[in-house]
């Protein structure tokens, strides 16, 4: 195969063209671009902290009710377009994108947690033996040392494992549903595309022929057409994002989960809608 960049630029022209097209859906509603999820909500459920280290753990659920400039991407790779051999070309090529600007996603949120003070032991002093006071010494949870006062000249003649049970309180977080906004910078990702790509008009039943003007300089022909556009395998990250509205901590792997759960549905939503069609397009050569 070789490439072929009037593809790239074909593609690229067709995003920008879909993104204010709305769904076809009952639910999500809205456009490709920005797709409502009110009536249909997206879930995501993490948790934050560790009883172990931290002393605090917490659980909380993310629904995505709205996504604004979710498909405001441009593919950044070189595409191929087939041998060059035939009229007529399926292909699969793996690409790469990056979006325009960010992204916003709109939902609500809520979520509960406990202080938790893990079980723990320690060596305390045993006076007189077996027999004299126990547990004369201990600690604090942050490490201080606390004693009983000993008469002077009376030393720890035993050592024995003290334990502290451990202790909940339920007080950490306990919120009700809270609205809040995800604006994620710097989005990137890749996946894996299928097209066919033909020179001759094809005769698929049940699709619609959309004419779309490039102006492309050095294209070899003056029009063709792409169909059967599939994209799957999508994987997305970011450089930066700002939550506002939430009450607890979201993590880079947190967003990551979100944006790749997302770009799992982006995908069905481009190809839904793009089996529509049968996309033309009709270059206008550049004057010189």
């Amino acid at each position: 195969m070789t490439s072929i960049p009037y593809v790239t630029d074909a593609l690229n022209t067709l995003l920008l063209d879909i993104q204010s097209e709305p769904l076809t859906t009952t639910c999500p509603t809205g456009t490709v671009s920005d797709i409502n999820f009110t009536n249909c909500p997206i879930k995501y459920s993490g948790t934050y902290g560790n009883t172990t280290t931290d002393g605090y753990y917490a659980s909380y659920s993310i629904l995505l009710n709205e996504v604004i400039d979710g498909i405001n991407l441009q593919i950044t790779s070189q595409l191929f377009g087939g041998s060059g051999d035939s009229t007529t070309e399926t292909v699969t090529d793996t690409f790469s994108f990056a979006y325009l600007s960010s992204a916003t996603f709109n939902g609500s949120a809520s979520g509960s947690g406990e202080v938790y003070i893990p079980e723990y032991s320690y060596n305390g002093c045993v006076l007189w033996g077996t027999t004299g006071w126990k547990n004369s010494c201990w600690k604090s949870f942050f490490g201080t040392k606390y004693c009983v006062p000993v008469p002077s000249g009376w030393g720890c003649t035993e050592k024995t494992t003290i334990t502290v049970p451990s202790t909940y309180s339920n007080s950490l977080l306990i919120s009700d549903s809270i609205y809040y906004s995800l604006i994620v910078n710097g989005i990137t990702g890749n996946g894996k595309i299928t097209y066919t790509l033909s020179t001759v008009e094809p005769s698929l039943d049940g699709k619609t022929l959309k004419t779309i003007s490039l102006t492309i300089e050095g294209a070899p022909t003056s029009v063709f057409y792409i169909y059967g556009i599939g994209i799957e395998n999508t994987s997305i990250d970011f450089t930066s994002f700002e939550a506002n509205g939430i009450s607890f901590d979201l993590s880079n792997q947190d967003v990551l989960n979100i944006l790749n759960y997302f770009g799992a549905g982006l995908s069905q939503y481009i190809l839904d809608y793009s089996s529509q069609y049968v996309y033309q397009f009709v270059i206008n050569y550049p004057s010189s």
